[in-house]
């Protein structure tokens, strides 16, 4: 295997939270996908140029000057999210939490070459892509660091801390590791299929994996069903013709399932009780929501042209037209925001448009907090309220 290449293809990759930008999936990518092992399936994922964030964001870390804007000089930025109530900035070298007013609560290093983060509501997940470490925090510092033998490939978490560890493996093509909050490793699978995404149920005493396969020149999205106190699988459902982009365990304990042409609604024993179809390009999706999934869908030039909110029976909840060129999109229990060159739209959970902002010049990406926007532009994050 092609280290660089399977490395280069899993920049494609970015679980849990927020924002998504999807490219026209070809059989190309499917194809490399299944010889690599690179493809990440999570929440908020996108299919763009390698390396577009990357290519806006310059050398930046934060100084020591308390509340908004918190200015960045010297570090590169990876990515911005939030942790329940707390703002999360990853770096090329650190960890940072900050509180809604902007005060720094934690930096932690990590040291990490390739460094990607995963969210829940109380910890946060960092791991070296491409390396064998990750490390496992909350508010009140670092609760466990784990060495592995073999190469990470991404990573899930769930909401008390439970984390799920994909990795190449010499006579399989993946092996899948579950940690509880304590660090204990509690269950191993080695996989034949390449597993693209990993969802933690509710209570996290299970999980919902998803693999991707290819047979009779389609491709097969695998969805199976595991309680980590067996080693046989509970259900297994095939899909076949759709590539699985996303998996959320909802605050009923049914599973919303996002792939490139399809959404799915499955309960807990493994049946699809709902599904919505679509032949658009799927620009950007969040898949956050405790009661529903929100789509974008747009041109071949990334101008979206309409946006489609999801009950969690597949229905659709409501339709809005959309003539923008969106960069990122955030949701949170009373907001849904798009972000553009230059505004911030905000629509209710109705898609009922509410108002438009001011977007902080060169924002890149927003994340909704309570009755806030933070933005993360060049060389700072921005915080203003949400005016209707």
């Amino acid at each position: 295997m092609d280290e660089g290449k399977t490395r280069e293809l899993s920049e494609y990759r970015k679980k849990r939270k927020r924002r998504i930008l999807i490219r026209r999936v070809s059989i190309i990518l499917v194809l490399a996908l299944l010889v690599t092992g690179a493809y990440f399936g999570m929440r908020h994922m996108g299919f763009e140029d390698i390396g577009s964030l990357m290519d806006y964001l310059q050398k930046t870390t934060t100084t020591e000057k308390t509340g908004f804007p918190v200015r960045l000089t010297g570090e590169d930025i990876y990515s911005l999210d939030s942790m329940g109530d707390t703002l999360v900035l990853l770096t090329g070298k650190n960890l940072y939490l900050y509180n809604e007013s902007g005060q720094k609560l934690q930096q932690m290093t990590h040291g990490y070459t390739n460094a990607r983060l995963q969210v829940s509501s109380n910890h946060t997940l960092v791991y070296d892509l491409g390396g064998n470490k990750f490390r496992v925090d909350k508010k009140t510092g670092t609760v466990y660091n784990k060495e592995l033998t073999e190469e990470i490939l991404f990573a899930a978490l769930s909401p008390d801390g439970y984390a799920a560890v994909v990795t190449q493996a010499e006579r399989h093509a993946n092996t899948l590791l579950i940690y509880d909050k304590e660090g204990t490793e509690i269950y191993r699978m080695d996989s034949t299929e390449l597993i693209t995404a990993v969802e933690f149920t509710n209570n996290s005493r299970g999980c919902v994996v998803a693999t991707l396969s290819a047979s009779g020149g389609n491709t097969v999205s695998n969805l199976y069903g595991f309680v980590f106190n067996s080693r046989d699988k509970q259900y297994e459902v095939s899909i076949t013709g759709s590539i699985i982009l996303s998996i959320d365990c909802k605050a009923n304990g049914t599973f919303g399932v996002i792939c490139d042409n399809a959404t799915f609604i499955l309960n807990d024993s493994g049946e699809i009780t709902g599904q919505n179809q679509y032949a658009r390009k799927l620009l950007f999706f969040d898949n956050s929501l405790s009661r529903g999934m929100v789509l974008v869908f747009g041109n071949e030039l990334q101008a979206a042209d309409s946006m489609m909110l999801l009950n969690m029976d597949g229905t659709v909840k409501a339709n809005q037209i959309l003539d923008q060129k969106i960069a990122d999109i955030a949701c949170n229990d009373q907001w849904i925001a798009l972000l553009s060159e230059k505004k911030i739209y905000i629509y209710d959970h109705d898609l009922v448009f509410s108002h438009t902002q001011d977007a902080t010049l060169g924002a890149k990406q927003i994340r909704l907090i309570g009755s806030s926007v933070y933005e993360l532009g060049a060389s700072e994050i921005a915080q203003q309220p949400v005016q209707p």
